[in-house]
């Protein structure tokens, strides 16, 4: 069955799940735009108390750019520009929410690289399509801050995951899943071609260095030590999973097609498995039993059919286009679902 007869079936599918009700459906951007996102353009995490982060901003304005939504764009970025953007820098404070008093407000000030590059990428994107030259410089204001202060170089150029805490001296600690590929290649057009083709390459390479076992996954954290080398953590940051599975959809936004070939022993056992497990241990190679949410099987089926895998990629599609229909309060699947079915866009 090809891809698109699997996804009538799962429309088929969600129908039936909901039956006659008019309102919009997990899966799409009217429900996400309805569910995830408040009238005043705050993009909610429902499962974490409904806090906000900066990448979960970010993520909202590249799909409501995908949906050519201006005016969602719009509410997203002011609210984003009123309530986060409260540093001495360019840069935006991390997580909004319930603070311990109860009232509601920014609740860590520290900066998230990935919020950054992904804001700064809509905004740069939203500026060209809509002829908004006021997108184009909060976009250029942000990317020269994260040049000036989130790269450090060593023998290579290093992508902090934020301001504060992670430059330790002799060791560097990074997040492979914050390295957004796309960004960096979109900045290079618009500001220094060499600086940001350096940083891209320099972070692809330790990409692939910070791969693990036979399985050749990323782990969710590394550290790096002076001679340059990167090891895990521990058990929990050294796995592939919740946040490791954004290297490969970045990799797959960015069309890096020979890096996406490290992931094929994974998609064959998942195949072998008959599932995709939620995470992967990558210090005793145990398999996670519990399934993952629909947005990893949508990557991977995006990672599938950009390596060539036709047959596995329809399966993992037709698998998401199912599992999404019950994920109705997961903004974090949702969102990496959605972005992974725009297959490369914006």
């Amino acid at each position: 069955m090809n891809r698109m007869k699997k996804a009538l079936l799962a429309m088929v599918i969600l129908l039936w799940a909901f039956g006659s009700q008019s309102h919009a459906q997990p899966g799409t951007w009217a429900y996400y735009k309805d569910h995830f996102i408040s009238k005043d353009g705050r993009v909610i995490d429902l499962y974490q108390n409904r806090i906000s982060h900066s990448e979960g901003q970010g993520y909202g304005l590249l799909l409501a750019l995908e949906n050519n939504d201006k005016a969602t764009f719009q509410t997203i970025n002011n609210w984003t520009q009123r309530n986060l953007k409260v540093r001495q820098d360019a840069l935006f404070a991390w997580s909004w929410g319930k603070r311990i008093t109860g009232d509601w407000g920014v609740i860590d000030y520290n900066n998230a690289t990935d919020g950054d590059l992904l804001m700064a990428w809509a905004l740069m994107e939203a500026g060209e399509k809509w002829h908004r030259p006021d997108y184009t410089a909060s976009a250029l204001e942000i990317i020269k801050t994260v040049k000036q202060l989130l790269v450090v170089q060593r023998e290579k150029h290093l992508l902090l995951p934020s301001y504060f805490g992670f430059d330790h001296g002799d060791e560097i600690t990074l997040n492979p899943s914050y390295f957004v590929y796309p960004a960096l290649a979109r900045f290079a057009r618009s500001d220094d071609a060499v600086f940001w083709k350096r940083l891209y390459t320099d972070c692809l390479e330790l990409s692939r260095r910070s791969s693990y076992t036979r399985l050749k996954l990323p782990a969710n954290w590394v550290t790096l030590d002076n001679a340059g080398q990167p090891s895990m953590i521990d058990n929990k940051k050294g796995q592939f999973g919740y946040e490791a599975i954004r290297v490969p959809l970045y990799l797959a936004l960015a069309k890096e097609t020979t890096a996406l070939e490290s992931f094929k022993a994974y998609l064959t056992l998942a195949e072998q498995l008959n599932y995709l497990p939620l995470s992967v241990n990558l210090f005793d190679e145990n398999i996670s039993l519990k399934e993952a949410p629909a947005g990893f099987y949508a990557i991977m089926g995006l990672c599938s059919t950009l390596i060539g895998r036709k047959g596995a990629a329809d399966d993992l599609f037709a698998k998401a286009a199912a599992k999404i229909i019950y994920e109705t309060d997961d903004y974090y699947s949702n969102t990496l679902y959605l972005l992974a079915m725009a297959g490369g866009r914006p």
